[in-house]
């Protein structure tokens, strides 16, 4: 019995490999897009990334660094229920989390996004380790745009055609080819005979292109969501961005002694002054739940170290180097951001 290759994208719903089949979506999703995966190999790898950024004094990097850094904390607290979600069914909110997820996983990793553009693109080492000894006799392309050829390219295997995936139609044009053809596409979407338009390149930004962009969005119920998640987006009618699955924490409890209820690290930033060349120390407050992270000032960062659950607030700020009216102040503002609690 012949065992083919299945490649990564489109990273559809679905947990079973089918007989003689090697899925490479699902072994990824289980490998790499979970909360021991987020909160280890790929925080450590964007870590050492940030430092050697940092060293070198690449600002616009070390930006994009550290977004994907301190994302790392809500995202292992998310993923391991959006894997599950969307195994189960297409998902709009597990979909939102598993495409954060996997620009964390292809920066960590450095790897690059595949044909459909949301999906990394693994490497010839993790891709062997992933097959499990296994030997494919050959890869199957279910969509022109699924990474297919690339995946045979670099295991050397031929492509074999397989069972087209069950997604509504989408046509693939190049940006400059969107303006010339505005009514034949979107004609087509009002008459149902295409879905939504993938461009494999940056359109103009030319009044007629803008013009024609704004237009197939009005036609196309599904146009926005192919632009943000790629032909996954297809199988879900709407969803939320990440940053409406994230909530801010509760306010921790009064009294003394107080504990930290969450991590902080205290690092060149925020990343608009790094990209700009200006960087200045920030404390960032990173919850171990969907909540966003918070930079604020050194001092806060400061005191929040010193609060180990065993001082009161006038000896961490001893500790901290603080006035103690400032790390009083500082305390409360703290417990209502729910990094402290008693």
């Amino acid at each position: 019995m012949s065992l083919v290759l299945r490649p990564v994208g489109p990273f559809l719903t679905g947990a079973a490999e089918a007989p003689g089949e090697l899925n490479l979506s699902v072994r990824l999703r289980e490998r790499l897009f979970t909360a021991a995966a987020m909160s280890g190999e790929h925080r450590a790898a964007l870590g050492d990334q940030l430092r050697a950024a940092f060293a070198e004094g690449d600002g616009e990097a070390a930006a994009s660094l550290l977004v994907a850094w301190v994302q790392t904390w809500a995202l292992a607290s998310m993923v391991d229920e959006a894997r599950q979600r969307w195994t189960q069914r297409p998902d709009g909110a597990a979909l939102a989390v598993l495409v954060a997820a996997a620009e964390i996983v292809a920066q960590a990793k450095g790897w690059p996004m595949g044909a459909d553009g949301r999906w990394p693109e693994p490497d010839a080492d993790w891709v062997m380790s992933a097959l499990d000894g296994a030997r494919p006799d050959a890869v199957a392309q279910h969509h022109p745009e699924d990474g297919a050829e690339a995946l045979a390219a670099l295991l050397n295997l031929p492509v074999i055609q397989g069972a087209p995936l069950p997604l509504p139609p989408v046509v693939s044009i190049p940006g400059e080819a969107l303006a010339p053809r505005r009514a034949e596409l979107c004609g087509a979407v009002a008459r149902g005979e295409l879905a939504a338009v993938r461009l494999t390149s940056p359109p103009p930004e030319d009044l007629p292109t803008r013009l024609a962009w704004g237009e197939l969005h009005l036609e196309s119920d599904l146009q926005a969501q192919l632009d943000r998640f790629g032909l996954a987006g297809l199988t879900v009618n709407e969803a939320p961005s990440l940053a409406e699955l994230l909530s801010p924490a509760p306010p921790g409890a009064p009294g003394e002694p107080m504990r930290r209820l969450c991590d902080v690290a205290i690092l060149p930033g925020p990343p608009s002054a790094l990209r700009a060349g200006r960087p200045r120390p920030t404390a960032w407050l990173l919850f171990r739940g969907p909540h966003p992270p918070i930079p604020t000032i050194v001092e806060a960062g400061r005191l929040l170290q010193a609060l180990d659950g065993q001082r009161s607030v006038a000896q961490a700020a001893q500790a901290a180097g603080l006035p103690v009216q400032q790390a009083e102040e500082l305390a409360e503002a703290l417990r209502g951001l729910g990094a402290l609690t008693a």
